[in-house]
């Protein structure tokens, strides 16, 4: 990979981590935090903290002391809007026409930068537009991902994109690095015109477009389907083109495999399965024969209980994990808002760890224990039914019912039945043991025969 590539690929991981690691991460430091339908800050008013919003529109005409965390549809920093630190902002739209004196981090449909709008250091931006307009100005470096670039404001450092179209018209004092694409890359009116409330959006044609306004001072590189018309006036350093091949995706149809390797492929994939259940199963029976014996008695004693159980389990877990989620997500909001924030990180990990360690648990289950758990009963009964001396060990019992569920889960069209039905027996199984060693049925009080009197 070149080292242009390897930028363009690191370009949008910037932007993610830096947008939503801050934005999940709890703040050390004190903080502001406003919700709402509109948020405005109005002309004179002072935050002296980090500002934390969450709404449909935030604008921001006073001073924020701190950093600006801001997401919504449509994000404004007007023309007296200070942001002392960093602004990362995620929308709709980003507009910023004030001054932001550190790093801004931006991603949205359409990213702009106003007349007299100053970043102090670096812009990192992923979208579909980022236009800068005249007078603007970054003090640092500029980089973007996304389908469009109109730069015409000033940079004082370098700019990397990667763009379907990228067009330049203002002074940029380092070095600038563009992949970009053909001209017809880039559709020739905004996806975005329909949508209310959308500010207006430059067109600009695929490839790369030099304007008469262009000044760079260090070297231009760009990569491109075909090379562009580049003035020598334009660019103080060196020009290096690189043309872009498109690579050929055709996939050659592959042989169809003989009947022989099919065999041998059918042999493999089994032979890892029962390699796999043999040796966790072999350790579960060293290590919890008890358990494998109670749940597989509850088995033996009440089969049609537990394939209700298990079936019921089944369909029922997957609803669990919805309800679950759905109340952490209506309890955070609720928290938020009232802008509770700490409780509403404390349900959104307990949300989280709840059905990590519900779906690893579900899944070790079906996988492993529900087959070791009716391989050993299947073994049993096959070894007790022949009177063989093997069915009081609890290694070979559970041997021969491996080999018995791996048989018949490796017929075509029967497997997955019998591979089913496997897993619904297990699951209501150890459910019936969950349920009778955690929750027994309560016993009827005893009742004492009444003393009698002569």
């Amino acid at each position: 990979m070149t080292k242009r590539s390897r930028t363009i690929l690191i370009l949008l991981s910037t932007v993610t981590l830096s947008i939503f690691a801050l934005s999940f991460a709890l703040p050390v430091k004190a903080f502001e935090f406003k919700g709402g339908d509109i948020v405005v800050v109005e002309s004179g008013e002072v935050i002296e903290d980090d500002l934390y919003v969450g709404a449909a529109t935030v604008e921001i005409n006073g001073t924020i002391k701190g950093d600006l965390i801001a997401f919504g549809s449509n994000i404004i920093i007007g023309a007296e809007g200070i942001i002392e630190e960093d602004l990362i902002a995620a929308g709709q739209s980003v507009i910023v026409n004030g001054e932001i004196k550190d790093d801004a981090r931006l991603a949205g449909a359409i990213l702009s930068l106003g007349e007299n709008a100053k970043v102090g250091d670096d812009l990192v931006g992923a979208g579909y537009s980022l236009e800068t307009k005249p007078s603007s100005l970054v003090g640092g470096d500029l980089l973007f991902m996304g389908a469009q670039s109109l730069l015409t404001g000033d940079i004082e450092g370098n700019v990397q994109i990667g763009a379907g179209g990228v067009e330049l018209d203002g002074k940029i004092a380092g070095n600038v690095e563009l992949e970009v694409g053909a001209p017809g890359d880039v559709t020739p009116f905004s996806p975005f015109q329909f949508i209310p409330n959308m500010p207006p959006v430059p067109v600009v044609p695929g490839g790369l477009t030099v304007g008469p306004d262009t000044e760079i001072n260090g070297d231009l590189m760009y990569k491109a389907p075909e090379e562009s018309d580049v003035p020598s006036w334009a660019v103080g350093g060196e020009v290096e083109f690189e043309e872009a091949i498109p690579v050929d995706i055709t996939v050659e149809s592959e042989q169809e495999p003989t009947t022989g390797e099919k065999v041998w492929n059918w042999f493999l994939v089994n032979l890892r399965r029962l390699i796999s259940l043999l040796i966790i199963g072999l350790i579960l029976v060293w290590l919890i024969p008890n358990l494998i014996e109670q749940v597989s008695a509850n088995l033996g004693a009440k089969p049609w209980h537990s394939l209700g159980w298990g079936v019921l389990l089944y369909f029922g877990f997957f609803f669990l994990i919805f309800v679950i989620l759905m109340l952490t997500i209506i309890l955070m909001v609720i928290f938020s808002i009232i802008t509770l924030t700490a409780i509403a990180w404390l349900i959104f990990g307990i949300g989280f760890v709840t059905i990590i360690n519900l779906v690893l648990a579900f899944v070790i289950s079906t996988a492993f224990l529900t087959k070791i758990f009716v391989s050993y009963l299947v073994g049993r009964l096959i070894l007790e039914r022949v009177k063989s001396d093997q069915a009081l060990s609890m290694y070979w019992s559970f041997i021969v019912g491996l080999l018995v569920f791996i048989i018949l889960t490796s017929i075509p069209y029967l497997g997955w039945i019998v591979n089913l039905g496997v897993i619904f027996f297990g699951l209501g199984a150890i459910t019936l043991w969950i349920k009778e060693r955690y929750f027994p049925p309560r016993r009827a009080p005893e009742v004492k025969p009444g003393k009698t009197t002569a």
